[in-house]
């Protein structure tokens, strides 16, 4: 597996300060451990697979986080400060278990820590009771989008292959975003601001690594950089590299370029959106920066 390392730079511009990310909270030597060995699947049918859809309870143990038994001392470590703090920190350790290299046990362990955050319908594998209009209602289905990415071509819940899925949760997710800022509703209560910041560095990161290749290149400009709507500086929709990993594995695309572009690419995407969680639950994420070799993509 490919593990570039990835971290953000500026999520701080132009978004208010609240009162959790304000604490600056240490993140423990686990979550710095995990956060630093994140990786991502190759984008390819072999290295995609199923989940079990299992309770956590049933799962195995990964890297560093370890196994069930862990969990709730790490969503108590990652309580942040004050309620919507927590739903974020869950959403960071979600994501850390995810990106853990276990594969498809570390995408249940994501699955069913965000299922909650997610869906208000009881599912056995949902670790803890439901959460209504969580303030990381965004955040949660932006993760649950990727969990089906990960499972790729396979046939998931609702028999829904793990591409189509990934789409349906980043529309909701891209439904959330849109309602808060057309309508002002108080029960949408993520922060616009950091999401805006969230999709400029995300969008920031891909361009970087398209830039070593024309195909790759090509296909930036295409999908996220130069046409219409999407010279704005700050788009970035998550939907256009699900479609480019089911490209590339349904139709068996020989460009090697172009595989290792997807995979960094998802990986670099699952760091950034990992920090801005962390950030706001509180913590001070300065030290992922600090730990990290380079900032080179």
């Amino acid at each position: 597996m490919i593990v570039p390392t990835a971290v953000p730079t500026d999520m701080n511009a132009g978004c208010a300060t609240s009162t959790s990310m304000s604490a600056h909270l240490p993140l423990q030597p686990v979550f710095i451990s995990a956060y630093k060995s994140m990786q991502w699947p190759k984008i390819e049918h072999t290295s995609l697979k199923p989940l079990s859809y299992q309770p956590i309870s049933s799962l195995g143990a990964v890297p560093i986080l370890d196994g069930p038994e862990s969990v709730p001392v790490h969503l108590q470590s990652l309580e942040g400060v004050g309620e919507s703090s927590k739903d974020y920190g869950r959403v960071a350790l979600a994501l850390l278990y995810l990106g853990s290299g276990a594969g498809p046990v570390g995408a249940d362990y994501c699955h069913n820590l965000v299922l909650p955050l997610t869906w208000d319908g009881d599912l056995s594998m949902g670790y803890g009771p439901v959460v209504l209009n969580s303030a990381a209602q965004y955040e949660a289905s932006y993760a649950h989008s990727l969990v089906h990415r990960m499972e790729g071509p396979n046939i998931g819940e609702f028999g829904m292959i793990g591409w189509q899925n990934a789409n349906f949760w980043s529309n909701l997710a891209k439904s959330y975003d849109r309602k808060s800022k057309s309508t002002g509703d108080s029960s949408i209560q993520h922060d616009g601001c950091s999401v805006k910041a969230l999709h400029a560095e995300i969008r920031k990161g891909v361009r970087i690594l398209s830039e070593n290749d024309d195909r790759c290149k090509t296909w930036f400009e295409e999908h996220v950089g130069c046409c219409g709507s999407h010279m704005d500086d700050e788009f970035w929709d998550p939907r256009v590299l699900h479609q480019l990993c089911a490209q590339i594995v349904s139709c068996g695309d020989k460009s090697i370029k172009l595989k290792e572009f997807s995979q960094k690419a998802a990986l670099v995407e699952l760091r950034i959106l990992t920090f801005h969680c962390l950030r706001k639950a509180g913590y001070n994420v300065e030290v992922l920066i600090n730990s990290a070799d380079s900032h080179n993509f």
